[in-house]
């Protein structure tokens, strides 16, 4: 397996039966950046996802055939992390919610984000979201409905921001999602055309792909299979 150009990689993982020792050998694999930020986490489910976060960022490079040394991070202008000194030039982006952590690389512009579908204030949804977008969520007839699209909103709308790097609550409501037979968008940011896939994951999440790439390909990792 090997980057190639016009596709985008997603891998996802379980993190409920990450055990003590498995984060052991996981947290020696950190890079030092990723370490300290897992050190500032108080609650352990924290810390789980911030380190298998990082392996499995290093699982990816490393089943699609980059090579590196040890992971180096820099930051654009916008903020969005990249890595230095890679054998080939990647972008990548990385989600986590609850028990499940997903890692998105590409050689293009890709952002990615998974959500578990908690109980919400759709008053959020007015608050952040484009009056299109919220307006569509009120016509749901039922509560459940209007959840589910809430948050199938929020995660398209997240993995545009985290692909382009413009900053998410500065502007969730410049910008609408069109969703219908397949998913748009009117944006002033790019003038890149992005393209979005809605993995399902599992019932109770909602996951959203933005990319450059119109073809993705999705793979399960075993957490035992990471080291």
């Amino acid at each position: 397996m090997s980057v190639v150009t016009n596709k985008t990689y997603l891998f996802i993982t379980n993190i409920k039966n990450l055990t003590p020792n498995l984060f052991k050998v996981f947290y020696s694999n950190l890079s030092a950046e990723r370490k300290e930020k897992a050190d500032k986490l108080k609650m352990q489910r924290d810390k789980d996802a911030s380190v298998s976060a990082e392996i499995l960022l290093k699982y990816g490079l490393k089943k699609l055939g980059i090579e590196y040394n040890e992971l180096d991070y820099g930051y654009k202008q916008n903020k969005k992390p990249y890595l230095k000194g890679l054998s080939l030039p990647i972008e990548f982006n990385i989600s986590h919610s609850g028990d499940y952590v997903i890692c998105a690389i590409s050689s293009n512009e890709v952002g990615c984000d998974i959500e578990k579908m908690n109980n919400i204030n759709l008053n959020i949804g007015k608050r952040f979201f484009h009056k299109y977008e919220y307006k569509h969520i009120l016509e749901q007839n039922t509560i459940e409905r209007q959840k589910d699209l809430l948050y199938r909103y929020w995660t398209l709308k997240e993995s545009f921001v985290k692909a382009v790097g413009c900053g998410i609550y500065n502007s969730l409501n410049k910008f609408y999602i069109i969703i219908g037979s397949k998913v748009g968008i009117e944006q002033d940011y790019t003038a890149n055309i992005f393209y979005f896939t809605e993995p399902h994951i599992d019932a109770k999440y909602k996951c959203a792909v933005c990319s450059l790439d119109k073809n993705i390909e999705i793979i399960n990792v075993d957490i035992k299979d990471m080291i």
